[in-house]
Protein backbone atom coordinates (compact mmCIF):
# COMPACT_ATOMS: atom_id res chain seq x y z
CA UNK A 1 0.00 0.00 0.00
CA UNK A 2 2.79 2.42 0.54
CA UNK A 3 4.05 1.98 -2.86
CA UNK A 4 0.35 3.51 -3.99
CA UNK A 5 2.18 7.08 -2.95
CA UNK A 6 5.57 7.08 -4.68
CA UNK A 7 6.87 6.16 -7.51
CA UNK A 8 5.32 3.42 -10.16
CA UNK A 9 4.04 0.58 -9.70
CA UNK A 10 5.57 -3.08 -10.94
CA UNK A 11 2.96 -5.66 -13.15
CA UNK A 12 3.47 -7.75 -9.64
CA UNK A 13 2.71 -4.82 -7.82
CA UNK A 14 -1.19 -4.27 -9.64
CA UNK A 15 -1.64 -8.11 -9.63
CA UNK A 16 -0.75 -8.35 -6.05
CA UNK A 17 -3.47 -5.99 -5.49
CA UNK A 18 -5.75 -7.28 -7.98
CA UNK A 19 -5.86 -10.52 -6.33
CA UNK A 20 -5.80 -9.59 -2.73
CA UNK A 21 -9.26 -7.56 -3.81
CA UNK A 22 -7.68 -4.42 -1.81
CA UNK A 23 -10.42 -1.72 -1.59
CA UNK A 24 -8.32 0.68 0.00
CA UNK A 25 -6.46 1.07 -2.77
CA UNK A 26 -9.33 1.78 -5.34
CA UNK A 27 -8.45 5.99 -4.76
CA UNK A 28 -4.99 5.87 -5.42
CA UNK A 29 -5.88 3.28 -8.50
CA UNK A 30 -8.06 5.60 -10.19
CA UNK A 31 -5.52 8.74 -9.78
CA UNK A 32 -3.58 6.24 -11.88
CA UNK A 33 -6.04 6.40 -14.31
CA UNK A 34 -5.46 10.13 -15.46
CA UNK A 35 -1.80 9.81 -15.29
CA UNK A 36 0.39 10.26 -18.13
CA UNK A 37 2.03 7.00 -17.72
CA UNK A 38 -0.12 5.39 -20.44
CA UNK A 39 1.27 1.46 -18.59
CA UNK A 40 0.52 2.78 -15.17
CA UNK A 41 -2.98 3.69 -16.35
CA UNK A 42 -3.78 0.87 -18.03
CA UNK A 43 -2.83 -1.78 -15.27
CA UNK A 44 -4.89 0.26 -13.17
CA UNK A 45 -7.74 -0.08 -15.19
CA UNK A 46 -7.27 -3.99 -14.89
CA UNK A 47 -6.54 -3.97 -11.24
CA UNK A 48 -9.50 -1.95 -11.05
CA UNK A 49 -11.98 -4.53 -13.08
CA UNK A 50 -10.59 -7.59 -10.52
CA UNK A 51 -10.89 -5.77 -7.58
CA UNK A 52 -14.87 -5.37 -8.71
CA UNK A 53 -15.42 -1.88 -6.24
CA UNK A 54 -18.29 0.16 -8.01
CA UNK A 55 -15.96 2.98 -7.28
CA UNK A 56 -14.24 2.49 -9.77
CA UNK A 57 -16.97 2.98 -12.89
CA UNK A 58 -17.28 6.71 -13.58
CA UNK A 59 -13.80 7.13 -13.48
CA UNK A 60 -12.98 4.39 -15.77
CA UNK A 61 -15.53 5.84 -18.42
CA UNK A 62 -14.11 9.21 -17.72
CA UNK A 63 -10.48 7.63 -18.74
CA UNK A 64 -12.05 6.33 -21.56
CA UNK A 65 -13.90 9.16 -23.04
CA UNK A 66 -11.30 12.00 -22.72
CA UNK A 67 -9.25 10.72 -25.96
CA UNK A 68 -9.81 7.32 -27.25
CA UNK A 69 -7.15 7.42 -29.33
CA UNK A 70 -4.48 7.53 -26.65
CA UNK A 71 -2.21 3.76 -25.59
CA UNK A 72 -3.05 1.54 -23.01
CA UNK A 73 -7.25 2.14 -22.74
CA UNK A 74 -7.38 -1.51 -24.15
CA UNK A 75 -7.62 -2.59 -20.34
CA UNK A 76 -10.38 -0.38 -19.86
CA UNK A 77 -13.62 -2.30 -21.56
CA UNK A 78 -12.54 -5.24 -19.82
CA UNK A 79 -12.66 -3.86 -16.41
CA UNK A 80 -15.96 -2.19 -17.16
CA UNK A 81 -17.31 -5.40 -18.10
CA UNK A 82 -16.35 -7.09 -14.87
CA UNK A 83 -17.50 -4.28 -13.13
CA UNK A 84 -20.78 -4.84 -14.90
CA UNK A 85 -22.64 -2.00 -14.50
CA UNK A 86 -25.49 -1.17 -16.94
CA UNK A 87 -24.17 2.77 -17.16
CA UNK A 88 -21.26 1.83 -18.95
CA UNK A 89 -22.89 0.85 -22.52
CA UNK A 90 -23.86 4.37 -23.47
CA UNK A 91 -20.39 5.45 -22.48
CA UNK A 92 -18.65 2.66 -24.43
CA UNK A 93 -21.13 2.77 -27.60
CA UNK A 94 -19.75 6.07 -27.73
CA UNK A 95 -16.35 5.27 -27.74
CA UNK A 96 -16.90 2.86 -30.31
CA UNK A 97 -18.67 5.25 -33.00
CA UNK A 98 -15.98 7.74 -32.55
CA UNK A 99 -12.12 5.49 -32.70
CA UNK A 100 -10.12 6.46 -35.39
CA UNK A 101 -9.72 3.98 -38.57
CA UNK A 102 -5.99 3.59 -37.40
CA UNK A 103 -7.17 2.27 -33.33
CA UNK A 104 -5.74 -0.29 -32.81
CA UNK A 105 -8.00 -4.05 -32.98
CA UNK A 106 -7.81 -4.97 -29.90
CA UNK A 107 -9.78 -1.89 -28.54
CA UNK A 108 -12.36 -1.83 -30.89
CA UNK A 109 -13.19 -5.79 -30.02
CA UNK A 110 -12.82 -5.51 -26.51
CA UNK A 111 -15.13 -2.56 -26.10
CA UNK A 112 -17.67 -4.75 -28.44
CA UNK A 113 -16.99 -7.59 -26.14
CA UNK A 114 -17.81 -5.10 -23.09
CA UNK A 115 -20.66 -4.20 -24.88
CA UNK A 116 -21.92 -7.87 -25.53
CA UNK A 117 -21.13 -8.72 -21.43
CA UNK A 118 -23.04 -5.84 -20.73
CA UNK A 119 -25.82 -7.00 -22.81
CA UNK A 120 -26.34 -4.07 -24.50
CA UNK A 121 -28.51 -3.80 -27.77
CA UNK A 122 -27.18 -4.44 -31.06
CA UNK A 123 -23.64 -5.76 -29.80
CA UNK A 124 -23.67 -9.51 -30.70
CA UNK A 125 -24.37 -8.61 -34.48
CA UNK A 126 -22.20 -5.71 -34.19
CA UNK A 127 -19.01 -7.80 -33.13
CA UNK A 128 -20.59 -11.30 -36.17
CA UNK A 129 -20.18 -8.41 -38.80
CA UNK A 130 -16.72 -7.72 -38.52
CA UNK A 131 -16.25 -11.37 -39.75
CA UNK A 132 -18.07 -10.42 -43.05
CA UNK A 133 -15.38 -9.89 -45.34
CA UNK A 134 -15.53 -8.39 -48.88
CA UNK A 135 -15.04 -10.10 -51.57
CA UNK A 136 -11.24 -11.07 -51.42
CA UNK A 137 -10.58 -9.31 -47.88
CA UNK A 138 -7.72 -10.99 -46.12
CA UNK A 139 -8.93 -11.42 -42.51
CA UNK A 140 -6.93 -9.37 -40.10
CA UNK A 141 -6.44 -9.02 -36.30
CA UNK A 142 -9.96 -7.90 -35.62
CA UNK A 143 -11.36 -10.74 -37.49
CA UNK A 144 -9.62 -13.23 -34.82
CA UNK A 145 -10.37 -11.52 -31.58
CA UNK A 146 -13.83 -11.34 -32.78
CA UNK A 147 -14.07 -15.18 -33.46
CA UNK A 148 -12.15 -15.22 -29.80
CA UNK A 149 -15.05 -12.99 -28.13
CA UNK A 150 -18.18 -14.78 -30.39
CA UNK A 151 -16.92 -18.10 -29.30
CA UNK A 152 -16.86 -17.00 -25.52
CA UNK A 153 -20.09 -15.65 -25.59
CA UNK A 154 -21.37 -18.97 -27.30
CA UNK A 155 -24.06 -17.83 -29.60
CA UNK A 156 -24.38 -20.29 -32.21
CA UNK A 157 -26.24 -18.48 -34.92
CA UNK A 158 -22.86 -17.19 -36.25
CA UNK A 159 -21.83 -20.54 -37.78
CA UNK A 160 -23.09 -19.43 -40.78
CA UNK A 161 -20.27 -16.79 -40.62
CA UNK A 162 -17.81 -18.90 -39.01
CA UNK A 163 -17.86 -21.36 -42.21
CA UNK A 164 -16.42 -19.44 -44.98
CA UNK A 165 -13.28 -18.30 -42.49
CA UNK A 166 -12.18 -22.20 -41.85
CA UNK A 167 -10.95 -21.89 -45.13
CA UNK A 168 -8.44 -18.98 -44.42
CA UNK A 169 -4.89 -19.98 -43.56
CA UNK A 170 -5.13 -16.65 -41.47
CA UNK A 171 -8.35 -17.78 -39.90
CA UNK A 172 -8.85 -21.24 -39.77
CA UNK A 173 -7.41 -21.70 -35.66
CA UNK A 174 -9.56 -19.30 -34.36
CA UNK A 175 -12.81 -20.04 -36.17
CA UNK A 176 -12.46 -23.81 -35.76
CA UNK A 177 -11.73 -23.20 -31.89
CA UNK A 178 -14.94 -20.82 -31.47
CA UNK A 179 -17.09 -23.31 -33.46
CA UNK A 180 -15.49 -25.94 -31.11
CA UNK A 181 -17.14 -23.53 -28.09
CA UNK A 182 -20.29 -23.39 -30.25
CA UNK A 183 -21.06 -26.87 -30.35
CA UNK A 184 -19.70 -29.96 -29.63
CA UNK A 185 -21.00 -31.13 -33.29
CA UNK A 186 -18.75 -29.27 -35.02
CA UNK A 187 -15.34 -30.43 -34.54
CA UNK A 188 -14.85 -34.41 -35.41
CA UNK A 189 -12.36 -36.47 -32.90
CA UNK A 190 -8.93 -35.65 -33.42
CA UNK A 191 -8.22 -39.16 -32.77
CA UNK A 192 -9.37 -39.97 -36.19
CA UNK A 193 -8.66 -37.27 -37.79
CA UNK A 194 -4.67 -36.29 -36.41
CA UNK A 195 -3.67 -32.23 -35.76
CA UNK A 196 -4.00 -29.71 -38.92
CA UNK A 197 -1.23 -27.35 -40.26
CA UNK A 198 -2.11 -24.87 -37.04
CA UNK A 199 -1.85 -28.00 -34.70
CA UNK A 200 -5.08 -26.48 -32.91
CA UNK A 201 -8.07 -28.15 -34.91
CA UNK A 202 -8.71 -30.68 -37.02
CA UNK A 203 -9.71 -29.23 -40.25
CA UNK A 204 -8.43 -25.99 -40.35
CA UNK A 205 -5.54 -25.65 -43.00
CA UNK A 206 -7.06 -28.70 -44.93
CA UNK A 207 -9.15 -27.77 -48.60
CA UNK A 208 -12.96 -28.78 -47.94
CA UNK A 209 -12.47 -32.07 -49.78
CA UNK A 210 -9.75 -33.13 -47.76
CA UNK A 211 -11.36 -31.85 -44.42
CA UNK A 212 -13.57 -34.59 -42.86
CA UNK A 213 -16.89 -34.80 -44.16
CA UNK A 214 -18.32 -34.47 -40.47
CA UNK A 215 -16.44 -31.12 -39.67
CA UNK A 216 -18.45 -28.92 -42.39
CA UNK A 217 -21.87 -31.15 -42.41
CA UNK A 218 -22.51 -30.86 -38.70
CA UNK A 219 -21.58 -27.52 -38.64
CA UNK A 220 -24.78 -26.45 -40.78
CA UNK A 221 -27.21 -29.03 -38.99
CA UNK A 222 -30.21 -28.95 -36.86
CA UNK A 223 -27.97 -31.21 -34.25
CA UNK A 224 -25.07 -28.67 -34.31
CA UNK A 225 -27.73 -26.31 -33.15
CA UNK A 226 -28.51 -28.01 -29.53
CA UNK A 227 -26.99 -25.59 -26.38
CA UNK A 228 -25.19 -26.02 -23.40
CA UNK A 229 -22.22 -28.23 -24.71
CA UNK A 230 -19.15 -28.59 -22.79
CA UNK A 231 -16.30 -26.39 -24.11
CA UNK A 232 -12.76 -27.61 -24.85
CA UNK A 233 -10.61 -25.37 -22.21
CA UNK A 234 -7.90 -26.42 -24.44
CA UNK A 235 -8.81 -24.53 -27.29
CA UNK A 236 -7.83 -20.63 -27.55
CA UNK A 237 -10.76 -19.17 -27.74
Amino acid sequence: MAKLTGGDLSALDFDALAEAHERQAVPALIARLGGNDYSQAGMAAKALGEIGDPRAVEPLIQALAVDSRRSGLEAIPPALAKLGDPQAIEPLQAALKTLPPNSSPELRVGILEALVHLDAPDALNQAAAILEQPAGGSPGREVVLALQILGRVGNEEIIPLIEPLLDDQQACAAAGACASHLTAHSLPAAATTGPCVCGTWPGCGRSPAERPSSSRSRMGSGAAMEGGRERNPSLPC
